[in-house]
């Protein structure tokens, strides 16, 4: 396209005459101090020579190399994407010729502008936008654009929701049912579930759908939907929760006739409690974490304990509270006096009194310190005429020396009786005892020592060898005597 530039003459000097080269084989004469327009024909670089002479004859002449650049100018972009799903950047690349000496003015589409060179755009919005790239020359009145329609598309992302037909079973395990939806539809869809973080699991493809859960804990239930767009967004539900209900009773549970019962619900939960009432047998129903029940006669009374949530998920625990007779236990021992201490065998004999219903049990306290510490016995007791006879028991004591304090035990209906011997059982002198430990740097090299008390000799028999040192080192695979006196 053909342009025109304009030429100053600045020359200085008398009669002065002169003649312009403007590098495209044209030639033009000088109007000296005036201003002369050239058409350029084609785009390139000219230079451009003027040559002038005074009156005197004298000349001069300047030149300039590439005075006129003509170059194409036009306006022309790309970006990095066009179509995208939801929300995203967009990085603007300005192609525009030339590409230093303009103002770059944009227009998006959306009703926001930008100057920069090569701008970046963030659309927020689902539509389709219209972008506008006009360049202004600096130094001529020279401007292009270009218009490029419909040239961002942005897609609606999935927007669903997911809807379940329970997010808080009351037991596990459970089956509830997913629904996504979705008022503009959608193509495919993909459900998967993760428990406490953990990776996610494929349910299916259907909708709504089944799900079957057998653990407690949060799980995440996720839709991969893709729409008719073809954009793909995961759609969450955070969490289905199963309720969890832990429910204890505590307090006093059996005694002895008038009882006096004082309980307490220990109660765990990932819900609000909203209610908790006890129900007793006696058709009694009271309210309130603790309760206070009186019980004046004997027997096992069956209650229980009802807790129920803010979502009416309840659990029930069955307990039962036992009331008992005081009862009257009594024994003897066969023979009485002093015993040597792992040697004699004692006869331990029930002596109580049938008191005209079952007694529960027996638990024998033999007040041992090293040896069988003692033994319970509940069968039914219908051995007539020796009712108790079979829990009558040998011992042998494994113990210090001095006087014992055995005892024993009668339960019923949760009603402990204990009574006392004391003064008939001594352990003579001597108590052996042995204490040993390994060697930490050789596992066969055993060492023992003498713990035994109230002997006045001692010996070790070891592999026939005597020894009557406190400590001794053995292997650990002999086999070993001890001998003790006190004369």
């Amino acid at each position: 396209m053909p342009s025109w530039v304009t030429f100053n003459d600045k020359s200085k000097g008398k009669g002065l005459s002169g003649k312009w080269s403007f590098g495209d084989g044209n030639q033009k004469l000088l109007t000296v101090g005036g201003s002369i327009r050239h058409q350029y024909a084609n785009l390139g670089k000219y230079t451009v020579k003027l040559v002038v002479k005074d009156s005197n004859g004298c000349m001069d002449s300047v030149i300039k190399n590439s005075a006129v650049i003509l170059e194409p100018f036009k306006a022309e972009f790309t970006s990095d994407k066009q179509v995208f799903c939801g929300s995203g950047t967009v990085n603007f690349t300005n192609l525009s010729t030339p590409q230093t000496g303009v103002v770059s003015t944009w227009d998006f589409g959306d009703g926001t502008t930008s100057t920069r060179s090569h701008p970046s755009k963030f659309y927020n919005k689902v539509g389709k936008f219209t972008v506008t790239l006009t360049i202004q020359s600096m130094y001529r009145n020279c401007s292009a654009t270009a218009t490029k329609n419909l040239y961002i598309i942005v897609n609606p992302s999935p927007k669903g929701k997911i809807q379940l037909s329970d997010t808080a079973p009351c037991k596990v395990p459970f089956t509830v049912y997913a629904t996504y939806l979705d008022s503009f539809g959608y193509k495919k869809i993909t459900w998967r579930m993760s428990i406490n973080n953990g990776p996610n699991r494929v349910l299916g493809s259907t909708n709504p759908i089944r799900i079957d859960g057998n653990s407690y804990g949060l799980h995440l239930i996720s839709a991969v939907v893709e729409n008719k767009e073809g954009c793909v967004d995961t759609i969450e539900f955070r969490y289905l929760e199963p309720v969890i209900i832990s429910a204890n009773v505590q307090g006093v549970r059996w005694g002895c006739v008038p009882l006096k019962s004082k309980l307490k619900a220990s109660i765990k939960s990932n819900r609000t409690i909203k209610s908790l009432s006890w129900e007793f047998h006696d058709g009694d129903i009271r309210s309130g974490v603790e309760v206070e029940k009186n019980f004046p006669d004997t027997g096992v009374f069956n209650a229980k304990l009802t807790v129920c949530t803010d979502n009416n998920c309840c659990v029930t625990r069955d307990f039962q509270i036992h009331v008992g007779m005081k009862l009257k236990p009594a024994f003897y021992t066969q023979p009485t006096g002093e015993f040597c201490n792992n040697t004699d065998s004692i006869l331990f004999v029930n002596a109580t009194q049938y008191p005209g219903f079952v007694i529960d049990s027996f638990i024998w306290n033999f007040d041992e310190t090293d040896g069988v510490p003692g033994a319970s016995f509940t069968p039914a007791w219908m051995v007539a005429p020796k009712r108790y006879e079979k829990s009558n028991i040998w011992h042998r004591y494994d113990r210090d020396t001095g006087w014992v304090n055995p005892q024993l035990f009668a339960y019923h209906h949760g009603c402990e009786s204990v009574v006392s011997q004391r003064d008939s059982i001594k352990i003579k002198a001597a108590f052996a005892k042995i204490g040993y430990y390994l060697n930490v740097c050789d596992s066969n090299a055993l060492y023992l020592y003498n713990l035994s008390k109230s002997y006045t000799r001692f010996e070790w028999i070891i592999d026939k060898k005597k020894y009557t040192s406190d400590t001794v080192s053995v292997s650990a695979s002999y086999s070993l005597l001890i001998f003790f006196s006190t004369s």
